[in-house]
């Protein structure tokens, strides 16, 4: 018999006995009640005046149950349907397609595994097949294709919902605007379509010293790209041949 569950499971009509869960290593019964209460993220809302309750669902969702679910989230339907139907069109190929990628050595950048790659710790076998990726595949067809869409769009995803998580813990963002206030670099909070107003040397200079030229610095990170448009506002040398600084 094949080590790939999904080679031989569709012919059999008992399970083996190396897949039997001992009576204490069982679940007991499955008919479990729905769980109330998991709150459901609309992603649609949070660029808008919901961006505050939407975080509070996130934390609140992730300090009490651990886990939360987003609707909205702008990964398109069709990829997710192409993506899952890849998945499991590679696990339905023929035995010896699948037997080129079967390993149990996790040094391997791609290896499909059996449950049976956890007999060494529990007693039984479980009842699947795993792979773990980190390079394309020829088989299937599109392979590259669907699945690299994919996972570039649930990247995107992933740091959007990390940027939320780490707003409603209070966790400034890694780029940004800074400025030197009391001898200490601070974050200024970016607010989407505003506009940042420097007080430059000059007001600094003709209000003697009322308004201040702060000292700033704009920070970014490898993981998100940082564009400003900056215009300076200088006044004319008429005007300031007007100015008499005491």
């Amino acid at each position: 018999m094949s080590a790939l569950v999904s080679s031989w499971s569709k012919n059999v009509h008992t399970v083996p006995e190396n897949f039997v869960c001992s009576p204490e290593e069982r679940l007991g019964d499955l008919a479990v009640p729905l769980c109330k209460g998991i709150p459901m993220v609309d992603l649609q809302q949070v660029d808008g005046h919901d961006r505050a309750d939407s975080i509070k669902q996130i934390m609140k969702g992730s300090q009490d149950f651990g886990m939360f679910q987003v609707i909205n989230h702008g990964l398109p339907k069709e990829l997710m349907d192409d993506t899952m139907s890849l998945f499991k069109g590679f696990f339905d190929m023929p035995e010896e397609d699948k037997a080129t990628y079967y390993s149990e050595d996790t040094s391997k950048s791609f290896r499909l595994y059996t449950g049976s790659f956890c007999h060494s710790v529990i007693n039984h076998n479980y009842w699947k097949d795993s792979d773990h990726i980190e390079t394309w595949l020829e088989k299937p067809d599109r392979y590259r294709e669907v699945v690299g869409t994919y996972s570039v769009e649930v990247r995107k995803l992933g740091l959007r919902i990390l940027d939320l998580i780490c707003e409603g813990l209070g966790v400034e963002d890694e780029y940004g605007l800074h400025i030197l206030k009391d001898g200490q670099w601070v974050g200024v909070k970016h607010v989407p379509k505003e506009f940042v107003i420097n007080i430059g040397s000059q007001l600094e200079i003709i209000s003697n010293g009322k308004l201040t030229c702060i000292k700033h610095r704009a920070v970014t990170n490898s993981r998100v790209s940082r564009m400003s448009i900056v215009t300076f506002i200088n006044l004319s040398v008429r005007m300031l041949d007007n100015f008499h600084c005491i």
